[in-house]
């Protein structure tokens, strides 16, 4: 997953205006870091900005300079500090990059380590801006030490130092009422301040990504971070650690025959997403789909940066995969593959801050599954399917209305979905499914099951809960 963590955090980097809209945690970083470092990092930022401020004499002018100048202090911040320690014993020490990087050798953590400060930083600037610039001007004004600074701005002006009791309400509300009153205040002060005119802001944006471009590449002197990032397109598992590594290296075998037939779904929804089902109806074009049924579109969101370290940009997992859900029981020691009662969001997948480690394995092991299932045996599946649609479903089935948007396109219905016994019988052709082997997996809502099924067994649920009411008011009328 550094591929992914890389990528994503370098595209906050090289993108202020993206990157201080984010709202999202990146979640390929553990929460309990984030918030184990939160404090530490409100204390450097806050002793950074001050230290910048003296620097460069950017009181002069007042506060506006100051806050103005906020979100390029995580800069210094990346710069000087690091991170020791993981999840709830992390904390922020101070380390200047040239200590760092004194050996002269790329070390994964020091990478890892760099991006963590970065984004808790955006997130630490994002939620106290105001704060952070009111106090460092005052505090200059007042001859104060940044010592000093860090320690009112993160224990009295923001709660960043403060621990609170989860299970206690009223400190609970009185931490959510201060956030409100801190968004107010910035809402308010933000209409008053005049601001700096496009051109010189996009200029101080240009410096700042120059810079951050000048410190990964003193990272990648060797081309160890690309080729690190090269060598993760191609194996993703790399970066797991050793025991879900060894899970990945066994799904490839263990879960050809789920994921031979969920190949075929998955490539008969891509087929009726075609003009009017055309792939449906020609077996050129279903073999097509089939090649590229392992991989769904490139993520746009990392070409840039991919384009300047010379790597193409990685690709999504196919959306069929999202209808899927990787299971391993500890009891038995095996690998499962089952349909999802609800889909997973395209706009969580196609999102890779969104992505928790949970969910990144099982992205990694149904595409890697994927992979090993159709090697060498792409004609046979496109054979397979074209045989199957002709032969085992009605004429009518194969003509999709047109829609534009994919998710328009009518639902199929059980009269028009592939029997799994039947994909079962292909895959045990092919070799990847045994008459030992249950697999009749089906693809939830879209992809084989009838809504109005589901409907129905919805309202019986609620019929059986309501009738459980009611014998329960009646006993109690009678006592």
């Amino acid at each position: 997953m550094l591929f992914a963590l890389f990528f994503i955090t370098l595209f906050a980097i090289l993108n202020p205006d993206v990157s201080n809209s984010m709202s999202v945690s990146s979640s390929q970083f553990s929460k309990d870091s984030i918030k184990s470092i939160r404090c530490g990092i409100c204390r450097s930022l806050a002793a950074e900005l001050h230290l910048e401020v003296l620097r460069h004499q950017l009181d002069a002018d007042g506060e506006e300079e100051i806050l103005d100048s906020t979100d390029a202090a995580c800069l210094g911040v990346v710069r000087n500090y690091t991170v020791v320690g993981k999840g709830k014993t992390a904390r922020v020490i101070h380390s200047p990059e040239e200590e760092r990087m004194a050996d002269g050798q790329f070390n994964e953590n020091t990478l890892h380590n760099a991006l963590l400060v970065k984004h808790v930083c955006e997130l630490v600037v994002e939620e106290i801006s105001m704060e952070l610039s009111e106090t460092v001007w005052q505090s200059i004004k007042a001859k104060k030490a940044e010592t000093e600074t860090a320690n009112e701005l993160c224990e009295q002006r923001t709660d960043m130092c403060i621990l609170y009791d989860v299970k206690s309400k009223e400190k609970n509300e009185q931490r959510e009422e201060k956030k409100k009153k801190r968004e107010r205040k910035r809402g308010a002060q933000g209409k008053k301040k005049t601001r700096k005119t496009k051109s010189s802001s996009d200029s101080n944006n240009l410096i700042q990504d120059g810079e951050m471009q000048e410190m990964f590449r003193k990272l990648d002197k060797d081309g160890s971070i690309t080729n690190l990032l090269q060598k993760e397109i191609d194996n993703p598992e790399i970066s797991l650690p050793e025991n879900e590594k060894a899970l990945v290296q066994r799904g490839r075998k263990e879960l050809k025959c789920p994921i031979c037939i969920a190949m075929f779904y998955g490539a008969e929804s891509e087929a009726r997403g075609t003009p009017g089902g055309r792939a449906l109806r020609s077996e050129a074009d279903l073999g097509r789909i089939v090649e590229n049924i392992c991989r769904g579109p490139k993520d746009m969101s990392a070409s840039q940066q991919a384009a300047m370290l010379g790597i193409a940009p990685p690709y999504l997992p196919p959306r069929w995969t999202d209808f899927y859900e990787f299971m391993y029981v500890n009891e038995t020691d095996k690998l499962h593959v089952q349909s999802r009662k609800r889909p997973v969001k395209w706009e969580k997948t196609m999102d890779r801050r969104n992505w928790g480690d949970k969910f990144a394995l099982e992205k990694i092991m149904l595409t890697e599954s994927c992979k090993s299932a159709l090697a060498t045996n792409e004609d046979v599946i496109t054979e397979s399917l074209f045989h199957i649609l002709h032969n085992h479903l009605p004429p009518d089935c194969l003509h999709v209305k047109h829609a534009e948007d994919i998710s328009r396109v009518k639902k199929r219905g059980e009269r028009c979905t592939m029997n799994p016994a039947v994909l079962h019988e292909v895959c045990k052709k092919i070799g990847h499914c045994s008459s030992n082997y249950n697999s009749n997996i089906v693809m939830e809502t879209d992809y084989g099951r009838n809504n109005d099924t589901l409907k129905k067994k919805k309202k019986k649920k609620k019929k059986k809960k309501k009738k459980k009411k009611k014998k329960k008011k009646k006993s109690v009328d009678e006592l």
